[in-house]
């Protein structure tokens, strides 16, 4: 009788189950390895835990080798990272502190900072950041995002402004301002009456402030922290003052012009006419001749408008899309909601490709409209601004020669450049800006 062999491979069935169990136990195995808990996170975080005892216990010995020097009398070994300062009038040039988010909690003198990436003799690159105190011995880790680093300098994205006032130093020292900066103001109890002062203005007619640097608004003010907010740093305008800059040999902006101000305004004082227009004049220039009005000016009015205003002199025609058909030489831009809340300007003018000049205003670090004048309007600016000697923030005269008007508000920033920022530079203005005028907040709540 013939055999029947049998097929004693496996099923389909019992190849599906074991697939099944396969994939079943090779999930789990790979949960077990990549999840929160699993060896390869347990792994990760062992690898950082001992990369962040290796660097301190770096930082421990060389705390330890600072601190024996100092105490046998040898030369000090070196500190290692940067010395942070605290930030005060004497380190008015110079401070440079951490400051730590959750808590705001700021370190400064005393304390040493070694960001990510330092380089230690014998030992390599760091992985982490850290603040060190030689005297007390404590070293303190600081995650990426935990902390911030601010100095002197770092509050502004963009160097060598003409002109900078800035809630990071305007409390501190007034040459931070830049060269030649002096604070004005007028005497109220001499002259507090609009009669008081014109009669005041009508002495100074046909004079150059270099040759009659005294009046009514004339008055010089070294005591700069009367006119702080204690609440936000700010410089407070208060309707009766005024900063100038002074240059014996004019102004160049022909690499283009940058006007940042940052801050809350919320009005405007006319000084010697009753009925005049009176908008709030942030920047002006001027020849000194009392006999004229600002050449140049931005301003922003409240009247009814509530239009942002400037004119680059006071003769040329104004042809971008910005121009005032009332008065050709003024350029326009509506902004609405800007009176008594923060709000960040910049208007930027730079050379194009075609010949003209490229303008453009942005609000809040963000581009709001751009145009361009004619080469011709802005090289009539150019030469006017080579015999113009005073820039003045916070000051202008509008309508007639004897309308001065002053802003009201407070000024977080406001800065001059003689060159245009990109739309890039502008917006890294901002966030640095801002960002350290937030720690000032905080910090005095």
């Amino acid at each position: 009788m013939q055999k029947i062999m049998k097929n004693k491979g496996i099923t389909l069935v019992s190849l599906v189950v074991t697939i099944v169990i396969l994939l079943i136990l090779a999930g789990v195995t790979l949960n077990i390895a990549i999840s929160e808990n699993g060896i390869f996170s347990k792994a990760k975080k062992a690898t950082k835990e001992y990369q962040i005892a290796s660097e301190r216990e770096y930082l421990e010995q060389n705390i330890l080798s600072v601190q024996l020097d100092k105490y046998m009398g040898n030369v000090s070994s070196e500190k290692l990272g940067k010395s942070l300062v605290d930030r005060n009038l004497e380190n008015s040039s110079i401070w440079d502190i951490i400051v730590e988010k959750s808590e705001n909690k700021t370190y400064g003198t005393g304390w040493n900072y070694l960001e990510k990436g330092t380089i230690l003799e014998d030992y390599g690159e760091t992985k982490y950041n850290w603040i060190v105190n030689y005297e007390t011995g404590e070293i303190i880790q600081l995650e990426d995002e935990s902390y911030n680093n601010f100095d002197y300098k770092s509050t502004i994205a963009v160097d060598n402004p003409l002109f900078n006032l800035d809630s990071a130093n305007v409390g501190l020292d007034k040459a931070s301002w830049g060269k030649n900066a002096t604070l004005y103001y007028y005497d109220n109890e001499k002259y507090g009456t609009v009669e008081e002062r014109k009669k005041a203005y009508e002495e100074q007619k046909g004079k150059n402030v270099a040759e009659y640097n005294s009046g009514y608004d004339r008055q010089k003010s070294e005591n700069i922290s009367e006119y702080i907010d204690e609440e936000t740093g700010a410089f407070n305008f208060n309707g009766n003052n005024y900063i100038e800059i002074y240059n014996k040999n004019g102004f160049d902006f022909t690499e283009g012009l940058t006007f940042e101000f940052y801050g809350k305004i919320t009005g405007v004082e006319s000084a010697t006419y009753d009925n005049g227009r009176s908008p709030c004049v942030f920047l002006s220039m001027w020849d000194g001749e009392y006999l004229n009005q600002s050449d140049i000016r931005f301003a922003y009015d409240t009247v009814e408008t509530n239009y942002f205003w400037f004119n680059l002199n006071l003769h040329g025609v104004a042809d971008s899309k910005w121009g005032d058909v009332n008065n050709p030489h003024n350029q326009i831009f509506v902004i609405k909601d800007f009176m008594n809340i923060d709000r960040y300007l910049t208007i930027t003018f730079e050379s194009e490709t075609s010949g003209r000049i490229a303008e453009a205003i942005y609000l809040d670090g963000k581009l709001l409209d751009s145009t361009s004048i004619s080469n011709d309007y802005y090289s009539e600016f150019l030469n006017l601004v080579k015999n113009i000697k005073l820039i003045e923030l916070g000051r202008g005269t509008v309508s007639l020669n004897s309308n001065w008007c002053y802003l009201k508000g407070l000024c977080y920033t406001a800065r001059l450049y003689n060159k245009g920022l990109t739309k890039e530079e502008v917006q890294a203005n901002y966030e640095t800006t801002t960002k350290y005028h937030k720690y000032i907040v905080d910090n005095k709540k």
